[in-house]
């Protein structure tokens, strides 16, 4: 499974959560995992991903897969 390119909230999640908790995840467990969440984590993902797009600190290294995986 490989996120696609969109710098959202969701895609934020789900680096985070194939790198700390389901390295192998499919598609469908992530939906899952990802619809299993609070609203509010929801907005913290999308709150995160805006400010990483705004300091342009979203790349492929640390500062995005290795951030807090809210649960």
């Amino acid at each position: 499974m490989h996120p696609s390119a969109t710098k959202k909230g969701r895609n934020l999640c789900m680096l985070r959560w194939l790198k700390s908790t389901k390295t192998s995840g499919t598609m469908e467990e992530f939906c899952l995992y990802y619809g299993s969440l609070t609203l509010d984590h929801h907005k913290k993902y999308e709150m995160e991903a805006a400010l990483l797009v705004a300091n342009s600190s979203w790349t492929s290294g640390k500062s995005v897969c290795d951030g807090q995986l809210y649960e």
